[in-house]
């Protein structure tokens, strides 16, 4: 080997030991820096991730999630059809009608483990919506505790969300739902579903009942019993500007049976003139002529199924098709069948049901006068000698 080529190599392995013992000068230096300041690193980047979890998940969490409201909101032309004339003139009946349907009003995200919002149901009633479900629990074990709206189970009254107050819940509702300044369809009847998680506390379902009294006594229906067995039936006339209370069946023998008019819970279910259905049941059932004709004398409200805390839509059509008046939907979910839905109803909250889908009693026609020739009436037959009937 040349000197020349020797130099080079010498060289070489001088410098790559001194870039090792650079790199494990600076490697020490790394460790004793690290382990200095370990705990503030740590701290600032779970500080950086909790504030983007916040900014992006959390904080004005609700016009987030209805943002795709809002932009439908602006494409709507609302009508009422308190101002139809074809309304007007006929005697149409509640259950002739489709109504545009919230399920579960107070979620603007997930099912459960999410929060409630009092905005949501707020922007939901100004696109439209005529139907409002509302899940009523109590804000604790306490028999005096207060009714709160939130997402939970009955069973251990397990609260899944934040609560919120039932009073505040009942006062935007009132607020918009028949301000003519947020809300073009104030005329038509407004629905409120309220599903009671009560555990038979009488006192709680007090509570409840005079909340609806204080917020919508003046627009109550009658309650009497023998109305309520034909009350899918009422002129929708008779409804314009009225609140109408729907329950599941735990409110018996409280102030609330006063003033609910009607429930998907009954003792027959051949007898009662409400039906609570999910969207499988109504897509998969094998006698759709028999819900059809259901349907023109009766009402059927439709839910969604949600698979863990997803809110999910459905198809909404296999409802309408069968005269299903109350098609709720997961206003929260943004999809292509909430778009059909919304475009439905871009322009009537209540849209009239297809002729052959209402009720229309068999009218036999006046039949002609009878022939006297053919006759079998008593004919009296009389001379200046006899008169005989025969």
């Amino acid at each position: 080997m040349s000197n020349t080529s020797k130099e080079v190599l010498d060289n070489m392995m001088n410098n790559i030991a001194t870039y090792k013992a650079y790199l494990m000068s600076n490697t020490v230096q790394m460790r004793k820096f690290v382990k200095k300041w370990r705990m503030p690193l740590i701290s600032g980047l779970i500080s950086i991730i909790i504030l983007y979890i916040f900014f992006s998940k959390i904080y004005n969490r609700e016009t987030k999630l209805t943002r795709h409201l809002i932009r439908a909101r602006s494409s709507f032309v609302l009508e009422s059809i308190a101002d139809n004339k074809e309304v007007l003139d006929n005697d149409f009946r509640l259950c002739d009608f489709y109504i545009a349907s919230s399920y579960r009003s107070f979620l603007p995200g997930n099912q459960y483990f999410d929060i409630v919002s009092a905005d949501t149901i707020r922007t939901i009633l100004e696109c439209g919506v005529r139907y409002i479900e509302l899940d009523i629990f109590p804000s604790s074990f306490c028999v005096n505790s207060a009714p709160v709206v939130v997402s939970g189970r009955e069973k251990g009254l397990w609260h899944y969300s934040n609560s919120l107050s039932l009073d505040v819940a009942f006062k935007t509702i009132k607020d918009v739902a028949f301000n003519n300044k947020t809300t073009i369809n104030i005329r038509e009847p407004l629905f409120l579903y309220l599903n009671i998680n009560a555990n038979e506390n009488y006192n709680l379902l007090k509570k409840v009942a005079d909340l609806v009294d204080q917020y919508f006594g003046p627009r109550l229906t009658s309650t009497n019993n023998k109305y309520k067995d034909i009350f899918p039936q009422t002129p929708i006339k008779n409804l314009f500007g009225k609140v109408v209370i729907i329950s599941n069946k735990k409110w018996e023998k409280s102030p609330m049976e006063e003033l609910i008019n009607l429930s998907p819970d009954g003792e027959s279910f051949d007898k009662i003139t409400m039906r609570s259905l999910n969207s499988d049941q109504v897509t998969d059932n094998f006698d759709k002529r028999e819900l059809t004709e259901y349907n023109k004398r009766n009402i059927t409200r439709v839910y969604p199924i949600y698979n863990g805390r997803s809110s999910e839509n459905y198809n909404p059509s296999n409802c309408w098709l069968t005269g299903c008046q109350i098609v709720a939907f997961n206003y929260q979910t943004s999809d292509a069948f909430l778009d059909f839905y919304l475009d439905f109803f871009k322009n009537l909250s209540m849209r009239l049901k297809p002729e052959p889908l209402r009720f229309k009693p068999f009218v036999y026609d006046k039949p002609p006068p009878q022939n006297p020739a053919v006759s079998f009436a008593p004919i009296k037959h009389s001379t200046p000698f006899y008169s005989i009937v025969y």
